[in-house]
């Protein structure tokens, strides 16, 4: 569990975050705000599952048109893949 307090004197507020491991592949994300503006705190949660593949940075990609070029090829090659019969390879020595 993290606590923040900002020291600046428009941003009064505290946050406080818990991460709980549920099993080895969930880890549950709860925050809390509270903001003495603001007559009660206010929460947010969320579940994260673990992934074995590869982490891409989560961001906001508008206007990235290589995006859409990365999806498509990615889409034809797994076209090609399941088009392809599948060969076994022998190892010659």
């Amino acid at each position: 569990m993290g606590r923040y307090r900002w020291r600046n004197p428009w941003l009064c507020y505290e946050v406080t975050e818990r991460f709980t491991r549920v099993s080895d592949m969930e880890l549950f994300y709860q925050f809390t705000v509270d903001d003495p503006e603001h007559a009660q705190t206010w929460t947010g949660e969320f579940s994260m599952t673990r992934h074995n593949g590869p982490i891409y940075e989560y961001a906001c990609h508008e206007g990235n048109y290589s995006l859409a070029n990365i999806l498509r090829n990615g889409q034809a090659e797994a076209a090609r893949r399941a088009a392809t019969p599948a060969t076994s390879q022998v190892n010659g020595g």
